[in-house]
């Protein structure tokens, strides 16, 4: 091969090798281009610092009650979230475009009763999420709590530990023995629909707490153990703690003495509490027999034994007293035929100090302010 031949091989090589690194220059810069364009617009994951969380209005509800979910986003960078999606546990969810909000709500209702896993993702263009997740009780409305088989889910009713009342079910759930302390007010409009049908002659919604109901068989004369109740008188303490009971109703017109408390004994003592709302077909706002100490007890409302076969000793607080009532007031409509107390119907022993009733009293005979007949 001669010496042209060869300068123009290699002129020929070179030209290739020229524009193959021309390629792999532009190349490089088209791709560089666009990782350095993906790294300024959208951060890699470990870059993203926002995150959310996820609570409710409450965690114990009923199958009537809407429970309002709060989500709210912090340390928010000013990156692209792309959606909020809640999952409420329910084969139901709801998502929502992001719109520059780092507070957000969402409402549902539960129609059944269990337990039910709420979560939200908020979701980054990046493909990031971040989530949170609460767990919700939902009972059924018309179902009572099985007090037989009821657990508090904080104390264990001591002095120093006593049961935490925080809603109806546990404050119907209040047992003969122990300490028991309200930790927050109280709607007891729940109870207005439990159903006990299925219990011949028992109460629907509320049950006065320690009362008996015996249930015998209409052929047989026999007791029904499955449909009766034993009674007791309250032996313990149930200290309000300044919070309200309100919403509390008691309508059982086949039974005679009915409150929201059947009897408290000697040792028993109920304090610092206020009933608001309060409608008690019945004989006395708080108590039947009270033998112990109430202190410090409001009750606003009706107290009415009008419809009773028995329509006397009906109070505001008690329908009978044998033991101290003290630094209370009522302000109630309580009517009934003898013995209408704006405090007390019947006062067989004991005392009444330094408390107020502001409401009215209606009767036939022995009628007061304070105290019915007082037989002291």
């Amino acid at each position: 091969m001669d010496k042209e031949k060869i300068l123009n091989k290699v002129e020929g090589n070179e030209k290739i090798i020229k524009y193959a690194l021309i390629g792999i220059v532009l190349i490089t810069i088209i791709f560089g281009s666009i990782l350095v364009y993906n790294i300024i617009s959208e951060p890699k994951n470990a870059d993203i610092t926002y995150s959310v969380s996820l609570n409710a209005n409450s965690t114990n509800v009923n199958t009537t009650e809407d429970v309002e979910f709060s989500v709210k986003i912090s340390d928010y960078d000013g990156s692209n979230i792309n959606s909020l999606e809640i999952d409420y546990g329910n084969n139901v969810s709801h998502i929502n475009s992001y719109n520059e909000d780092l507070d957000y709500t969402f409402e549902t209702k539960y129609d059944t009763s269990g337990e039910y896993t709420a979560k939200i993702n908020v979701k980054h263009d990046s493909g990031y999420t971040s989530t949170d997740s609460i767990t919700i009780d939902v009972v059924d409305a018309t179902e009572p709590p099985k007090c037989e088989e009821y657990t508090f889910e904080e104390g264990n009713g001591s002095v120093d530990n006593p049961y935490i009342v925080g809603d109806i079910y546990d404050f119907q759930c209040i047992g003969e023995n122990g300490h028991y302390l309200l930790d927050s007010d109280i709607d007891a409009s729940p109870s207005q629909n439990w159903d006990r049908s299925e219990y011949t002659f028992r109460y629907d919604g509320f049950e006065p707490i320690g009362k008996s109901v015996s249930v015998y068989d209409s052929d047989t004369g026999e007791l029904k153990p499955e449909q009766s109740k034993e009674g007791f008188e309250f032996n313990g303490t149930i200290d309000g703690d300044g919070y309200t009971v309100s919403n509390l109703k008691l309508d059982s017109r086949t039974s005679n003495g009915v409150a929201p408390i059947d009897t408290i004994n000697e040792n028993g003592i109920v304090k610092n509490l206020k009933f608001d709302n309060h409608t008690v077909y019945g004989h006395g706002g708080v108590v039947v027999d009270n033998h112990g100490t109430i202190s410090n007890v409001e009750v606003y409302g009706i107290v009415d034994a009008t419809s009773y076969t028995m329509d006397e000793r009906v109070g505001g607080i008690a329908s009978q007293n044998t033991g101290l009532i003290e630094d209370s007031h009522t302000d109630t409509v309580v009517s009934g035929d003898k013995s209408i107390g704006g405090i007390v119907g019947w006062v067989q022993a004991g005392s009444i100090e330094n408390s107020v009733a502001d409401g009215t009293t209606n009767g036939e005979e022995f009628v007061g302010e304070i105290i019915g007949l007082d037989s002291r």
